[in-house]
């Protein structure tokens, strides 16, 4: 059975060989295999020794080629060598070849099954492939043999939030934390994750740790622009904002955010341009087009608003995973039942699917399309938006437009 199981590894590899050729186009340099554990082989551990340390020290610098050329020479001197395989492996997770990673952290784990980090880089490998039950299998297993692993719990947690488990992914991330206090990621996405539930003090310590961390981080300083945003502290939410957009200009949410304060300032024209920018580099960005509808709206131009609501609603139906990019898609919204006196701070704060329907509600009422505007009412009832204040933003939008038949048609939406 043992010789068995070693020729089934050795199929797998070989397999993953062809596959990756097949995505690179190259055929790639035969590799050291291991046929069995039992097989002798000329082993000097000595003379591969210093390949090891070599390869780790061009990968830490960033020469991942030249760490890979290490790599090799310390498996083509210790056919055995356990953790020239995995470093190996993460250099290839790093080169976007998860084939290729899976293949030596298959090895590795064959020659050393209790070393975690086999199971830590074979779980991101498939983790990057959307393989999700083997990811979160491997990371689990990584975790069990060492506990305190950030990495591992890190990983399982974005695999968690990928999969809609908020509570899970939360966890995971408060566990990578506590297993190392200097590892940013994941207090990033604790940041985000706070801030979708509205926890937005927890937010901004949290996300204050990630950038004493890494202080040039543009997510981070966009959420925690967001943050101070959403507790109405525009000056601080612009100086973030601003940074954030300087440091990386393609950073399509740090637009969208920057939108949403101008917006709260009134400056409707200022938040379309900013909203333009991030839905050209960013077209499938719900939120961006669910404030450029409400942006719209402002201006009267409600034909535009419904067209860019409608979108933003498509968006939201089809592919809810942007949401959770935005960090927008977490527990925590039951607090927003409560009604709100002010139309705009509702749709503003609430979640923002309850918003869209009801500012489309409002549109569509005032272009006459009543029915239309009904189902929007319902909808964004059912989400936690008062019905009353969006039928209170109708009969003021109609009275601000001196147009109180506006809507009297019945016209389908």
């Amino acid at each position: 059975m043992k010789d068995l199981f070693n020729i089934w590894v050795v199929l797998v590899s070989a397999c993953a060989l062809i596959l990756a050729s097949c995505q690179t186009g190259k055929v790639p340099e035969r590799q050291p295999a291991i046929i069995s554990l039992d097989q002798p082989v000329n082993r000097d551990p000595a003379a591969a020794r210093p390949f090891q340390d070599s390869g780790s020290i061009h990968a830490a610098q960033g020469n991942l080629q030249r760490s890979v050329e290490d790599f090799d020479e310390a498996i083509r001197l210790d056919p055995k060598f356990v953790q020239a395989y995995y470093s190996r492996g993460f250099v290839y997770n790093r080169l976007g070849q998860p084939l290729r990673a899976i293949e030596d952290f298959n090895r590795a784990i064959l020659l050393g099954p209790d070393v975690a980090e086999g199971y830590l880089g074979r779980g991101e490998a498939h983790a990057v492939l959307k393989q999700i039950p083997q990811a979160i299998e491997n990371y689990g297993e990584a975790i069990r043999r060492n506990p305190g692993s950030s990495r591992a719990y890190y990983g399982r947690g974005n695999v968690y939030a990928e999969l809609g488990r908020p509570r899970l992914a939360i966890q995971d991330w408060e566990n990578a934390t506590q297993a190392d206090s200097q590892f940013a990621p994941p207090y990033h996405r604790l940041g985000e994750a706070y801030r979708g539930m509205a926890q937005l003090q927890r937010a901004l310590t949290t996300l204050n740790h990630a950038l004493r961390l890494d202080p040039g981080n543009a997510p981070s300083l966009a959420s925690r622009g967001a943050a101070y945003a959403q507790l109405g502290q525009f000056q601080p939410a612009a100086r973030d904002l601003d940074e954030a957009i300087l440091l990386d200009p393609e950073h399509a949410q740090s637009h969208n955010n920057r939108a949403y304060i101008a917006l709260n300032l009134g400056k409707t024209q200022q938040a379309i341009q900013h909203l333009n920018t991030a839905i050209s580099l960013d077209p499938l960005a719900g939120p961006a087009y669910t404030n450029r509808g409400y942006a719209y709206h402002r201006l009267g131009r409600y034909q535009q608003a419904v067209q860019d609501l409608d979108q933003a609603v498509g968006l939201i139906t089809e592919d809810i995973t942007a949401y959770r990019r935005w960090g927008l898609a977490y527990d925590g919204w039951e607090q927003y039942r409560r009604p709100r006196e002010d139309f705009d701070e509702a749709i503003l704060i609430v979640p923002w699917i309850g918003g869209v329907y009801a500012v489309r509600g409002v549109a569509n009422a005032l272009l006459g399309r009543d029915s239309a505007s009904l189902r929007d009412i319902d909808l964004a009832a059912q989400r936690g938006l008062d019905r009353r204040l969006v039928e209170w933003a109708i009969r003021l939008e109609r009275s601000k437009a001196g147009n109180q038949g506006l809507g009297a048609s019945n016209s389908p939406g």
